[in-house]
């Protein structure tokens, strides 16, 4: 029975029923929790430091130059042949 006269033995039993007890004993049956939705307008802020490389470079070439007093169109309009799109200064 020298076994049983070690106290690391006993320590560990009782470790061990004492996890068996809180993992799966206590609290018995509890009921879920329920929320309802709601729709709320999520606002967060990055802040980021580093490099910003473009997908794809374009060149540019123009029959004019100036400058531009007034744009008439924006991103995303429709326009059709021969609409005016800004006004030269």
């Amino acid at each position: 029975m020298s076994f049983f006269k070690k106290p690391v033995i006993w320590v560990s039993i009782v470790f061990i029923i004492i996890a068996v007890y809180f993992l799966f004993l206590r609290g018995g049956n509890q009921e879920p929790v329920f929320e309802t939705a709601t729709r709320k307008n999520i606002l967060e802020e990055v802040s980021i430091t580093g490099r910003v490389k473009p997908a794809e470079e374009v060149g540019l070439a123009f029959l004019y130059g100036g400058r531009v007093s007034q744009v008439l169109r924006g991103i995303g309009d429709r326009v059709k042949v021969g609409d005016l799109r800004r006004r030269p200064d």
